[in-house]
């Protein structure tokens, strides 16, 4: 087993949680259960834990009560047209490798079966970059938001590098507060002479900018605030935003509000029970999406528009609008203390997943 292997392997007596720091650990979208003598017991993949977090799954679970028992597995003398044609069968991304045995030995995906190049991504990416960002003030005294620097790297930066890293190459940027000292900032640097600019004459919310570019771009598009840092993986976002037909998907993640006093359960003026400091687990909007040109459709040009109107719009229209929830690191640059925090977060270079936000409720 090699050292890319052995990062993504768990034992029988390992968590949920302990499966989701695998899988950040990794890089890899799968983590394998196994015995002490290295035989497959079971995997979790990426959709699996999204679909558990859906679920409110607790952290605490076994691992064992929630993996596949029964995977899609390749064995290590078959040829690479047979385990292609496993990846096609199936329609999965990553096959476990096992020898005669049952021992894992190996992992392969179908991104290296095929070699895809992520640098022909076709899909675009709007970064809404207009705000004039208020909460963060004096940051944004004499800077637009997308400009504030961590460890003397802009935000905006950071976005597009990841971006850029992941293979997209239509990337727009919405402009409208200082909007020129942001395109002043990207054009010292080659890398970003690909991007383009949509430019608001006034503010026009948080969707309105969207309404500028209706057929210059390629669909699905994927909506990022540019004040919003993640190691969100995006094509497996776009893939799951198509292989369920969404015309809008929502980018969440799970967050828990405890009730710091205790609360009283009453019928009438009846007390019929009590309950000290109760948690409830919500789903956040992350401001991160994807929309088909059917969503885009219905933002008005020229005209002041938010996303959440477009979601209400999309809903009241019956459109199918679904949610994709999230355990890699996120953080939201919108106040001092959250830009404190997300300089802690990057002082050591790129974020430990652990160090960002709870994604799960626990017990």
């Amino acid at each position: 087993m090699d050292a890319r292997v052995k990062k993504t392997v768990i034992g029988l007596n390992a968590t949920l949680e302990d499966a989701i720091r695998s899988i950040n650990t990794s890089c890899e979208r799968i983590v394998h259960v196994i015995s002490e003598d290295d035989a497959l017991q079971g995997i979790l993949t990426d959709p699996d834990i999204r679909r558990l977090a859906l679920a409110n799954m607790p952290l605490s679970s076994p691992v064992t009560a929630v993996m596949k028992r029964d995977p899609v597995v390749g064995r290590d003398w078959l040829t690479e047209s047979e385990l292609l044609d496993l990846f096609t069968q199936w329609d999965i991304y990553q096959l476990p490798i096992l020898d005669q045995n049952g021992r894992l030995v190996g992992l392969r995906s179908i991104n290296e079966m095929i070699n895809r190049r992520m640098d022909a991504f076709p899909h675009s990416v709007i970064l809404m970059a207009g705000g004039r960002g208020t909460r963060l003030y004096p940051h944004t005294h004499s800077l637009p938001k997308p400009l504030v620097p961590i460890h003397g790297k802009p935000i905006l930066r950071i976005i597009l590098d990841g971006l850029l890293e992941k293979g997209f190459q239509d990337i727009h940027i919405s402009l409208f507060h200082l909007g020129d000292m942001i395109k002043r900032e990207l054009e010292r640097f080659p890398a970003y002479d690909g991007i383009k600019f949509i430019e608001e004459d006034e503010p026009l919310g948080t969707a309105g900018a969207l309404g500028l570019i209706k057929g210059s771009v390629h669909y699905p598009i994927l909506v990022q605030n540019a004040d919003v840092l993640t190691r969100l993986d995006y094509p497996s976002l776009i893939r799951f935003h198509e292989k369920h037909e969404n015309d809008l998907t929502i980018v969440v993640r799970q967050e828990i509000m405890t009730i710091p006093y205790g609360v009283v359960v009453m019928e009438g003026n009846a007390v019929k029970g009590i309950r000290e400091k109760p948690k409830h687990p919500y789903f956040a909007n992350l401001g991160i999406y994807v929309l088909n040109e059917s969503a885009l459709s219905q933002i008005p040009s020229h005209a002041r528009f938010d996303m959440t109107s477009l979601i209400e719009r999309c809903l009241s229209q019956k459109m199918k609008v679904g949610s994709f929830p999230i355990y890699e690191y996120w953080a939201d640059i919108g106040c001092p203390a959250d830009l404190e925090k997300a300089r802690e977060d990057f002082s050591s270079g790129d974020p430990n997943p652990s160090d960002g936000p709870r994604v799960y409720g626990g017990d």
